[in-house]
Order: C-alpha cells, then structure tokens, then sequence
C-alpha cells in the first residue's frame, strides 16, 4: 500500500523548521512519502486549498493529510491503521473541558450552513477538526469535490472557519467519516485550553492551531525521544 503525509506550505512561512523535521521523521518511520505544497492548489484562502490537494494525491493509497501547524512525537506510532481508506479519519475539535466554551462560537458557525444545506445542525461538541484528514484518495474524492462545491456557492469564505464548518455539517449528516482517538490530533495546543498536554510530547501528534503563540510553543515542545529524557 503507498501511503503519504502531505501538507501545505504555501509560498513559504508556514511550515515551522521542527515541524518539517517531525514530519520527515514520521514519513520516514511509517514508509510514507511526504509531500509539501509549497505553490497554490487554487485561487482561494488557504483554509480551502486543503480540499483540492486530493486531486494531485490519487496515486497514493492511503493520505495523511495535516495541517503545517503539528508536531509529531518522534515515539508517535503510525495513523494509518487506526482508519480503512474508505472512511474520513478525523478528531474531535474540542476535547478538554478548557475548549467547551468555544462550543456555542462553532455552533453558530456550522448554523448557516446548515440552514443553507438543509440539513441537521452538528451540536458545537459534535464538531471535527479539520487540521488531521486521514484517507484514501480515490474512495473519498467525490466528498472533496462536495465539500468544495458548496464553499464555492459563497467564494470561498474565510470567515468562520468555514472549510471545518461545512465539513462538521457534511459528517454529522452523511456520516462518511471515523472518529479517531484525540492524541492523533490534540488539538490548541499553543493555547492556555490544554493545559493537559505536557512539553514533553509521547505518542501523539499536538496541533498548534492558529497563530497565537505557535512558533514559540512549538520551539518549547520536545518532539524527539532524546529531548525529553
């Protein structure tokens, strides 16, 4: 089976230099290739570009696809058993009860597509992060080129996460995806939301979303087996 990770470093900036070194580490561990984006997948905001790298990983069997914003344990064992090809590996978004007050924001963010789709609003605990998407390429292409389809009916917002919102109502409601265990994508960790996760990363993979704090959090957080002796 020919797996990836792939990612999204868009004209440079993103990709933090031990956020690149986990993921080589990682790629290299699980016999996976790794494959950066480094040139725009499509005229829109970044947070939709996601949905059209798919198209250009149809070779691959199975896809890792993480947002540039991660660190992945050095000790972190290999995602891709934990979901079949043909379902949408995701995590939760919200997963400490520091994140359950954000519940009620990411409602209201999934309520209008949801009124607009017509179809049943995720309740904001029910919503996925769309940071860590785990998938077979081919199985899953007709619900990428869905997921774009309708954030192209409004342009591509960038207001209210709307790649994760749509997705959220997509899952709830067709329920094509797996849910995976939290520590594939742990997810704010640049945030005072998690103050369960430690510095000293094991066996999983800390999302640092935003850019609050990120670079700084991530230089702080030992990835590697011998710095956290």
């Amino acid at each position: 089976m020919k797996r990836c990770i792939a990612t999204l470093d868009v004209g440079g900036g993103s990709l933090h230099p031990a956020s690149r070194a986990s993921l080589e580490a990682a790629a290299s561990r699980w016999d996976a290739d790794l494959v950066i984006f480094t040139e725009p997948l499509a005229k829109c905001h970044i947070w939709w570009q996601k949905t059209f790298a798919i198209d250009h990983l149809l070779q691959y069997d199975h896809v890792l696809q993480i947002d540039a914003d991660v660190l992945i344990a050095e000790d972190c064992p290999s995602p891709f058993p934990e979901c079949d090809p043909a379902r949408l590996g995701v995590c939760r978004d919200l997963q400490h009860p520091n994140q359950y007050r954000l519940a009620g924001w990411l409602s209201n963010q999934t309520r209008r597509w949801s009124r607009y789709l017509g179809l049943r609003q995720p309740g904001g605990r029910q919503c996925v992060n769309a940071g860590l998407l785990l998938y077979g390429p081919r199985q899953l292409l007709p619900w990428f080129r869905l997921w774009r389809a309708i954030g192209r009916t409004h342009d591509f917002p960038a207001w209210g996460l709307g790649d994760q919102s749509v997705l959220c109502v997509l899952c709830v409601n067709f329920q094509f995806h797996q849910l995976l265990a939290d520590r594939w994508n742990q997810t704010h960790a640049n945030t005072h939301w998690r103050p369960d996760l430690p510095s000293r990363m094991a066996r999983s993979i800390y999302h640092f979303c935003g850019r609050r704090n990120r670079s700084a959090r991530i230089e702080l957080t030992a990835w590697r087996s011998a710095n956290r002796m």
